[in-house]
């Protein structure tokens, strides 16, 4: 790189990048929670903890 060049930016992910990526938090996040949640119920006593 000489000096006259400037760095620059990393090109963009687009613009349904950041929607799709909470999205599939959002889906990962309820997995979790369905199967967590019998087994909170069984061994905290009944009612699930999170909810």
């Amino acid at each position: 790189m000489s000096n006259d060049e400037s760095p620059t930016a990393p090109a963009p992910l687009g613009n349904g990048y950041l929607p799709s990526v909470m999205a599939w938090q959002r889906s990962a996040d309820a997995v979790r929670r369905a199967l967590m949640d019998p087994w909170i119920c069984r061994f905290g006593g009944g009612v699930p903890l999170d909810s």
